[in-house]
């Protein structure tokens, strides 16, 4: 037997041994508070490491029950708004939403990593997001909050050492005018700020309401300190192969420019892709310019 058949049998496969075990819940919402039915919209994954969260993607059997009693969009905010409390919550078990949104209690789950978890259970476990036999794929959202810690694990492997003294782990602080203001820019260094935002959503006012939010808090950096010269935005946005209708990806591809427009205007950078990887290299490649 040659040394390499020795080290197969001592190394344990890799498939094996990178698992990952957590607890699992699901999330009913009240769709209609008249008809006080519950219906599962989401899933949450919660490991000793990591926390992952999946709404409901579409609505279209929601369509098929409610007719137009319910506001889709209004409800797309509210999923989004679910998931990003979560997902910056100390203990998402512990959350409490009030009357209308329920956790479930926790099963123990298993697998390669969160996505396949969650895959595993979620099309059985939320029939709202069952797709009918001949529709076409759903596109399926990223939020900024998933997109920033993505970004942000990518960045450090790129930039190494120099990634600790940009990245901001907690939210910055400025004052202005005697108040002290919470902003989500994820790297700041003394002369350079750049935040981030997702645009991956099939809603463009939910798109454009995550740029107007990143950039709002870039024009408060700026107003803040004279020394904070150079602003960039890394902009996550879908492609036109990336699964929404024609129309649907005209419209938000429109907004989204009509928003970057302005940015450029201002003096903010647009650092733009719809690879999550290729837009952390292009942001890396851009904070080289401050290293010192």
């Amino acid at each position: 037997m040659n040394a390499l058949e020795n080290l197969k049998k001592i190394i344990p496969r890799r498939e094996a041994t990178d698992r990952i075990e957590g607890q699992i819940r699901t999330i009913s919402l009240c769709l209609d508070p008249a008809s006080d039915e519950f219906y599962n919209v989401g899933m949450i994954l919660k490991t000793e490491d990591i926390v992952s969260v999946r709404m409901l993607d579409h609505f279209e059997r929601v369509r098929c029950l409610y007719d137009r009693r319910v506001n889709e969009t209004d409800r797309a905010f509210l999923l989004h708004d679910i998931e990003n409390t979560l997902m910056a919550a100390p203990d998402p078990f512990k959350v409490d939403f009030g009357p209308y949104i329920r956790l479930s209690e926790s099963r123990y789950a298993a697998g390669r990593d969160a996505n396949t978890i969650i895959d595993t259970f979620f099309d059985s476990a939320l029939p709202l997001a069952r797709l009918r036999d001949n529709a076409k794929r759903i596109f399926r959202y990223k939020t900024t909050s998933k997109l920033r810690s993505d970004m942000v694990k990518d960045i450090k492997l790129a930039l190494g050492a120099g990634a600790d003294r940009i990245l901001q782990e907690e939210p910055f602080h400025v004052n202005i005018k005697g108040a002290k203001i919470e902003l989500e820019i994820p790297f700041v260094s003394p002369v350079a700020a750049s935040g981030v935002a997702s645009a991956w959503y099939a809603n463009h006012l939910m798109a454009t309401n995550e740029i107007f939010k990143a950039s709002s808090d870039l024009h408060l950096i700026g107003a803040s300190s004279d020394k904070v010269e150079s602003r960039a935005l890394s902009l996550l946005r879908p492609s036109a192969d990336a699964g929404l209708k024609k129309d649907v990806f005209g419209r938000l591809n429109l907004e989204i420019e009509k928003h970057l427009h302005k940015l450029a205007v201002s003096g903010i950078e647009i650092i733009e892709s719809n690879d999550t990887k290729d837009l952390s290299e292009k942001t890396a490649a851009w904070w080289r310019k401050f290293a010192a």
